[in-house]
This record gives C-alpha cells, sequence and structure tokens, in this order.
C-alpha cells in the first residue's frame, strides 16, 4: 500500500493546474481605466465652489493628481509638513508604493491651490487643534464617527472624483484615471519614459511604457529619422 506521502506526490503531479501541464496565462498589457481628453481635463476642476473649504480641498485634491500623477493612497496619506521650499523651488515629499520615499516638485498653480484651501479651511483645523503635521486632505463630513481630524480614506477619493465627473459631464471619473491621463499627456508631450518615470515614481520604465498610446504609430518610428549621411 503506497505511502500518504506518495500519494500527496502522485496527486500534486497529476495537478491540472501545474504549469508543467498548463502553459500560463500572459498578463495582459492593456491598462484598465481611461486618460481624460484635454477638454475633459479643463471641465472636471471647474464643479467644486473654491469659495468654500469643502470645494478648494476637491479642487485642490484633483489637480494634485492631474499634475503630479500621484496614487489615490499617496494622496491620502498627505500632510501638510510635507511641503518643504528646497533648492529655489516648492517640493512635496512622500512615502509612494514599495514604501520609498520620494521627491516632486510642486508646480505654481498647485502650490497656490493647496495654500488657498488651507487658508479656507483655517477655522476648522484651529478647532480641531489640527497642526502642521495634520493631513493635508481631511474629511468635512463624517456622520459615522465623527472624527474629522484624520485623512480622507481612498474610498471617499474615490467618491469625491466621480462626483465632479458627474457633475460637469465628463462621465465615469476614478482617481486612477487622472493619474493615467497625467501620464499619457507626459508622453504624447514628448517626455521621454525617464521623465515620465520621475513624475510616476515606477520602479520599473518598462510600465510607463504601457501608457504610451503611440508607440505603435510606425510615422514616428525611429527608423524614419536614421541617417548616416551627417555627422
Amino acid at each position: 500500500m503506497p505511502s500518504l506521502s506518495t500519494l500527496k506526490l502522485e496527486e500534486s503531479s497529476l495537478n491540472p493546474a501545474s504549469t508543467k501541464l498548463v502553459t500560463p496565462a500572459e498578463l495582459s498589457t492593456e491598462l484598465s481605466g481611461r486618460a481624460l481628453t484635454s477638454k475633459e481635463v479643463r471641465y472636471l476642476p471647474t464643479g467644486p465652489d473654491c469659495e468654500k473649504p469643502e470645494g478648494a480641498r476637491d479642487y485642490a485634491l484633483m489637480l494634485v493628481m492631474l499634475r503630479l500623477s500621484m496614487r489615490v493612497a499617496e494622496v491620502c496619506l498627505l500632510r501638510a509638513s510635507f511641503i518643504k521650499w528646497s533648492h529655489g523651488r516648492w517640493t512635496l515629499r512622500c512615502k509612494v508604493k514599495g514604501g520609498r520615499e520620494e521627491v516632486w516638485p510642486l508646480p505654481k498653480d498647485v502650490k497656490q491651490a493647496i495654500d488657498e484651501y488651507l487658508k479656507l479651511d483655517a477655522e476648522r483645523r484651529r478647532t480641531l487643534h489640527s497642526n502642521e503635521d495634520a493631513y493635508l486632505f481631511q474629511p468635512h463630513s463624517n456622520y459615522r464617527t465623527l472624527v474629522f481630524d484624520k485623512a480622507l480614506s481612498t474610498r471617499m477619493v474615490q467618491k469625491i472624483v466621480a462626483k465632479w465627473g458627474r457633475f460637469t459631464g465628463v462621465g465615469d471619473v476614478s482617481p486612477h484615471n487622472l493619474r493615467r491621463t497625467a501620464i499619457t499627456r507626459a508622453l504624447e508631450m514628448g517626455q521621454t519614459y525617464h521623465q515620465v518615470q520621475m513624475m510616476t515614481k515606477h520602479k520599473d520604465p518598462k510600465t510607463v511604457m504601457r501608457y504610451d498610446l503611440g508607440r505603435e504609430n510606425l510615422d514616428q518610428n525611429a527608423v524614419n529619422f536614421l541617417d548616416y549621411n551627417r555627422d
């Protein structure tokens, strides 16, 4: 009578899911979601009322994702103290996927949007005793726990972006759509994979290549531009 270990070995050798019997499916190179058009990018931030703290928050939140291509989890964990003046410019420092700490240059319009939001939200933050190290984007309504001095959850950010997508007529929009929009637009403008990788903080530049919708454009293929008759 065969032993139990022998039976287990025979069973595993006949496993129909074994890669020796079945070739694993290739990972899809197609990215989920969509990139917004330039027109849609101009429409989306016009939804929030920037005269009110919550509207100014939503505007600054979407602008950060559209300009810096940050992941939703990274945006949620931003703190006001992460904004620093360094080497003659404003920068934003944050931990990214994988636990690495990265730095982005902070564009003037994004810095201004954040400053306007914090100015309008100052009284509420003083009441909550929020200091400079408090989370940058906080909930203005939280009837379940009544805790306001905390970070927006990824789910809350998804709802905010989807809300303004519907309101402005842009349609279904997710936070990753905003990140994808920034990456796709940068590539369309002729930025190199390395430059875009510096923005996205991807560890592998091959990941950036997946966002390049024009990589199959034969008119832009390097073959067309090679010339050995010039120095």
